[in-house]
């Protein structure tokens, strides 16, 4: 066996490097390996020692030479022989390429590249209850940012109007509708092709009343402010296109209310929590498929 020894220098978290010593019969050699991974570094110290120690356990068992067989050569006259140099292995050719650990502790690790959020536009549509006395239905759409498993929604909204009868009559006197503005953060986890996304937003709009049938038709309109705590399920069956089931409970700020002048009380007031639910549609503008020149990041 070679007598060996073996440095292991850590310059970073991420980077390391070790140094092997082999102590031959008349020179010693120094192997320098530099690597981010302690499986790069353990596979090249394994080729270094199998190159170089093994050869020299075969020579050993092997029968010893006959002297009687062999002489040692004479220089010619005014020859000097040359020193033996060790021929380069596979493995010093291997290592030779890798920074040596001085320079490992010099070179600091390579920094990842921050990627950019991606962006996706999006459309919905579906049925409302409730802040609005009746189901009615409602279409949306809007925009968001993708960080990782974060996103940032902006969405606009419109409920579409619907009657509304006052207690014990059969005719309609009012419609109400209304559209918001509504800005959410959400946290969307993904499995395989599925995105699932649960976010909370904060919605700004009004709520608008019209007159039906009446001698003077007016339309009134009341701030709408409502917490609303939404989420959906989209499937990709296209790397740029998912869409899935979503569902919204919008909690009611303020409770407009509408009335008619011949009536002293309220016509209708609105509750304070409802429900909307529907289809969406998303859209990923910034998703590269293969073939464009990038590679499509998995899901």
């Amino acid at each position: 066996m070679l007598p060996l020894a073996l440095w292991v220098e850590q310059a970073s978290p991420e980077f390391g490097g070790i140094e092997l010593e082999v102590q031959h019969a008349d020179h010693t050699t120094t192997r320098s390996v530099a690597a981010y991974t302690c499986d790069t570094l353990s596979n090249a110290i394994a080729l270094i020692i199998a190159v170089g120690v093994g050869p020299t356990e075969v020579m050993s068992t092997a029968e010893p030479p006959n002297p009687d067989l062999e002489a040692d050569p004479q220089p010619l006259d005014g020859v000097v022989p040359a020193e033996p140099q060790p021929s380069p292995t596979m493995a010093h050719r291997l290592v030779t390429d890798a920074p040596s650990s001085s320079a490992a502790s010099t070179v600091p690790p390579p920094t990842r590249r921050r990627r950019p959020p991606r962006v996706l536009g999006f459309v919905d549509g579906g049925a409302s209850w409730g802040p609005r006395p009746a189901v009615g239905g409602v279409l949306g759409g809007g925009v968001l940012l993708q960080f990782g498993n974060a996103r940032l929604e902006l969405r606009g909204g419109y409920d579409f109007e619907r009657p509304f009868a006052p207690r014990g009559s059969s005719t309609a006197v009012l419609t109400m509708g209304g559209g918001w503005g509504r800005l959410s953060g959400c946290g969307s986890p993904s499995v395989q092709r599925w995105v699932f996304v649960v976010c909370a937003g904060f919605e700004i709009g009004a709520m608008t009343g019209r007159g039906v049938d009446l001698a003077r038709i007016d339309t009134a309109r009341s701030l709408w402010l409502a917490v609303v705590p939404h989420a959906r399920a989209v499937w990709f069956p296209h790397p740029r296109v998912g869409f899935g089931p979503f569902v919204e409970v919008p909690i009611s700020v303020t409770q407009p209310a509408f009335g008619i002048d011949d009536l002293s009380d309220a016509v209708v007031r609105s509750r304070q929590v409802g429900v909307r639910w529907g289809i969406v549609l998303e859209v990923d503008f910034s998703r590269r498929i293969p073939g464009e020149g990038e590679k499509s990041e998995t899901r």
